[in-house]
């Protein structure tokens, strides 16, 4: 598994527009700027990728465009969250089933050892769910 990091090849220019046009959910101008060289895992001042902001705002068909462009379902944001803990923490199943079919591990363990799959079950609020850690990823005290 990758973490985001900058990257210092891409000229900025390229990455700050691509990243606008993935903020918009401008799938037509993500593809244009793809196909004119732009890199598809595009790093953000706040390190995170392309794909992530496009699971953050919800904008599938961008996700489907950074997919198909090799956009990494492994990436980490510095706080070691993948774009399918995002979609499933937003609550966008469509895109967390795309990021599945692309081999996104459901498994992964954020840095917080945050876990979402129990407070999902138990049907609690996105609110608590937030701040609830999983009995699994708890760590044992002596």
């Amino acid at each position: 598994m990758t973490k985001a990091s900058p990257m210092k090849s891409q000229p900025l220019d390229d990455t700050l527009m691509l990243l606008r046009a993935v903020d918009e959910g401008d799938a037509e101008q993500v593809k244009s700027l793809l196909a004119a060289g732009a890199d598809a895992n595009a790093i953000s001042e706040s390190n995170e990728t392309a794909l992530m902001r496009a699971v953050s705002k919800g904008h599938l068909e961008v996700v489907q465009v950074l997919l198909d462009a090799g956009g990494d379902v492994h990436a980490r944001s510095e706080n070691g969250f993948t774009p399918l803990f995002m979609a499933v923490f937003f609550g966008y199943a469509d895109i967390a089933r795309a990021l599945l079919a692309r081999g996104s591990d459901p498994a992964a363990p954020t840095a917080r050892r945050l876990c979402w799959c129990g407070s999902a079950r138990r049907g609690r609020s996105l609110a608590r769910a937030r701040r609830v850690r999983c009995r699994r990823n708890r760590k044992r005290r002596p």
